[in-house]
């Protein structure tokens, strides 16, 4: 575990705990120096706990039959405990509850809709003045959503994903995989010249065609959440969502080291802004926005 010193940056460790005030620290450089030594802090934290929490299952490797060890939920057949939080997900949802209650407007997007959209079906059976959004890049899947959904008025289907930046990139077929191919796993990794088009529409766009910052975002789009996280972060916009909803899956050829430490990247930025209602490495979370 990394130890800060206090007399190293100038601090007072406070008696009643481990925090460190630094209320007469003027000087800038020693103030950026213990700000980015508090952070490793708590990525080791949380790196240590995301750690504990991976479900290690022996087992055979699909493709060759071969041992294998499998350290996601999903792929160590671990669906029970995958799912863990599906009765808590449309619980506890203070923000939209205000904003319903109050009368305002409230929207939720539902990032890696599939062919159903199926938590925003949830979601309106509660919420039934929200405004939705599903986004689905995938033609065959989003073909079957806006099919799905055309008569309902409060919904609408956006034939492409959101990202940093507009973009187009080809995915192999291979690449959409689970419940009978209406899955997709999309990451670098799948970023290639295959035959399925992906179109990725930019935040700036997306906000300005919608309803701006969503009260909600729900993730549940088969790997992307690892780009999008990320992307949202640095752009900003997300720290201003009451509501972030995330299902964590697979790895890809990044590998668990890697998605571990940028599980907690982040976590740790998510932090900034919110606080975690409820939380699973590699399973659900979810993160309210502070009061």
């Amino acid at each position: 575990m990394l130890v800060v010193s206090p007399s190293l940056y100038k601090c007072k460790k406070t008696e009643e705990s481990d925090a460190i005030n630094c209320d007469d620290v003027s000087d800038d450089d020693t103030i950026q120096k213990l700000a980015k030594a508090e952070e490793q802090n708590s990525k080791l934290k949380c790196l240590s706990k995301v750690l504990t929490e991976l479900p290690i299952q022996k087992g055979k490797d699909k493709g060759t039959n071969l041992p294998a060890v499998f350290p996601h939920h999903g792929d160590a057949g671990h669906w029970q405990v995958w799912n863990r939080a599906l009765d808590k997900r449309f619980k506890g949802l203070k923000a939209l509850d205000r904003l319903v209650t109050s009368g305002n407007t409230c929207s939720v997007w539902e990032v890696g809709a599939n062919v159903a959209a199926q938590d925003s079906k949830d979601l309106m059976a509660l919420y039934g003045t929200c405004k939705y959004h599903a986004f689905e890049p995938v033609p065959d899947f989003n073909k079957k959503l806006e099919e799905n959904w055309k008569d309902e008025n409060q919904m609408t289907v956006h034939k492409f994903g959101i990202g940093g930046k507009d973009q187009i990139f080809g995915v192999s077929r291979n690449a959409l995989k689970g419940n009978d191919g209406d899955a997709t796993f999309l990451d670098d990794s799948n970023k290639q010249a295959g035959e399925v088009k992906i179109h990725i529409k930019s935040f700036d766009y997306v906000l300005e065609k919608t309803d701006g910052i969503p009260s909600m975002v729900e993730m549940n789009c088969e790997g992307c959440e690892w780009n999008f996280l990320m992307e949202a972060l640095k752009h900003g916009w997300i720290k201003k969502v009451p509501i972030v909803q995330i299902g964590w899956h697979s790895y890809g050829d990044v590998g668990i080291g890697l998605r571990a430490m940028q599980l907690c990247d982040i976590r740790v930025l998510l932090s900034e802004t919110h606080v975690m209602d409820y939380g699973l490495a590699f399973g659900w979370e979810r993160w309210s926005l502070k009061e």
